[in-house]
Formats: C-alpha cells, structure tokens, sequence
C-alpha cells in the first residue's frame, strides 16, 4: 500500500510525501525482499540516487537468478554514473548487463549511454565516444548521448563535432545541458 501510494504521490510531483512512504516501506521490508527492486526504481524516479544504489545492492545481493537482474545492473551502473562514484564498479555493472544480452536487445542502447557516460567521467573520451556512438546508433532520439559525445569531443579539441552534438541534444531536450550542469558535467 505505501508504495503504491508514493507512486501515486510522485506521479503526482508530491516528492517529500511520497520518500515519507517510500522509507516507511523500506523501514518494514525484509532485506532480502523483493520489493526492493521496485524501492530502487521508486527512489531513482524520486531523485535520490544514494537511496536507489542502497535498495539495488540489497536487491541484487538475494536476487541474481531474476530476469530483471541485467535492467538492476543498468540502472545501478546509472545511478552511479550521475552520481560520479564507484565508476569502476560502474563500469562492471554496464559491462556484466552488455554481456548477459543478446546484441538485439534494445537495453543494449541504454546500456552503451550509461558506459558512455562514465568512461566520459573517468576521462577515457575516446573509449566513451565509440559507446556513444553505439548508443546513437540503436537510438538517435537520445539527448543524453548527444550531449555527452559533444562533451567528449569538446574535450578533445574536436570543436565543430562537439558543438554539433550539444546542439542537437538541445534540439532534442532544452534542460540537457541543465541536467549535465545539475550532476557536475560541464563541457570543459
């Protein structure tokens, strides 16, 4: 009942009442249980990262067999690439979620634009680039891709490519360039 009701809380942009009801559920949940995945995803949508990271490595801990343990690694590699910790660990997690999926899947687009993002934060553009190039090539819509390739390429003196890429990304989402300004990424 009170996830359901934080759901409903956070649909309805009432943050503060809904993470009441989100605590609340997890101050009651088992550790091993199963509603942690659902903790996790709730608490990200919340915008708190450092509770959706606590709620994935419980989850993940008791539930590697789950079907949905590749989306738990991608979403525990994001979390922690927004974040700008344990990119190493990031890393393993994007890697791990890529190799447990058929190259047809279409996660493997968001798996490549989490990759992307923390190879951009480690300062490894060009390995960084070759994802988001990836990432784009399953899903050109992506502003979140374009924005961070156009950052790799600012970085590299590629000024004209990366200029571009910023401004498609705006083109696609004015707020990208906030959203990247919010977590500590600026183009230089």
């Amino acid at each position: 009942m009170r996830i359901s009701r934080a759901e409903l809380l956070l649909h309805k942009r009432r943050k503060s009442a809904s993470v009441t009801d989100l605590d609340a559920a997890n101050g009651a949940a088992s550790k091993e249980s199963d509603l942690r995945y659902t903790l996790a995803r709730d608490y990200e949508a919340a915008g708190l990262p450092d509770e959706a990271l606590g709620q994935y490595d419980l989850w993940m801990q008791f539930h590697t067999a789950d079907v949905r343990y590749p989306t738990a690694l991608i979403s525990r590699c994001r979390a922690r690439a927004l974040k700008g910790v344990d990119l190493p660990g990031a890393l393993k997690d994007c890697t791990a979620a890529r190799g447990s999926l058929q190259k047809s899947n279409p996660l493997i687009a968001q798996i490549s634009d989490s990759r992307g993002l923390v190879l951009l934060r480690m300062g490894e553009y060009g390995r960084s680039i070759a994802d988001y190039d990836a990432s784009l090539k399953i899903n050109p819509e992506n502003p979140w891709a374009w924005y961070g390739r156009g950052i790799c390429e600012l970085r590299t003196h590629k000024e004209a490519q990366g200029q571009a890429d910023i401004a498609r990304a705006e083109e696609l989402w004015p707020q990208v360039a906030e959203e990247f300004k919010i977590r500590g990424i600026l183009p230089r």
